[in-house]
């Protein structure tokens, strides 16, 4: 590893331990919507598996133990009760209400599926765009997925507009000035 310019960095605590009533977990995080940076985090659990706090990683050579109000926030988020947990449907004559029922897995595909196909039958599949935005891990799943339907619209549309330009204009909007809040993440030196 060291030819390619990457070190190997050794970490003083396991990879999960105990902290008194709770497990620690190491890990890295994106919290959404749209973070690039994967900052390193300690998850803390209690005995029923329930994230009840999270800690900024101090042996990450990243971010050095340092998080944004997004990582801080993420029990909230993660325990939030109208968290979305499982596929709604909601009547057609129902839109605009806040009126759904709770289906399965197997119904939202297959109902995807069915109203995806209608569109291919009636307009063909070039008629159906597949996106996502930048460096996210789904990328090869929605591209077999646009050429599996015979479409061969994949775009990156969202790249810059989701989260590129939001960010710099947060920056500028607290700082005054024009710059970028990205790191070279992978080395530990930066």
């Amino acid at each position: 590893m060291e030819e390619r310019d990457y070190r190997f960095v050794k970490h003083e605590n396991p990879y999960t331990y105990r902290d008194g009533d709770l497990t620690v977990t190491r890990g890295s995080a994106w919290s959404g919507p749209g973070c690039h940076l994967g900052c390193g985090v300690l998850l803390y659990t209690n005995d029923e598996g329930e994230l009840v706090k999270v800690e900024g990683d101090p042996e990450n050579p990243f971010n050095e133990g340092r998080l944004c109000v997004r990582c801080l926030d993420l029990p909230e988020m993660v325990n939030n009760p109208k968290r979305l947990t499982h596929p709604l449907r909601r009547a057609k004559a129902d839109r605009g209400r806040d009126r759904w029922e709770r289906i399965g897995w197997d119904e939202a595909l297959d109902l995807i599926a069915c109203e995806l196909n209608k569109v291919k039958e009636a307009y063909g599949p070039e008629s159906v765009i597949f996106s996502c935005g930048t460096g996210r891990d789904i990328a090869p799943y929605i591209t077999r997925l646009c050429w599996s339907f015979g479409s061969p619209n994949f775009v990156n549309i969202f790249s810059g507009n989701a989260c590129y330009l939001p960010r710099v204009a947060g920056c500028i909007a607290t700082t005054g000035a024009f710059w970028v809040a990205d790191c070279a993440q992978q080395f530990p030196d930066r």
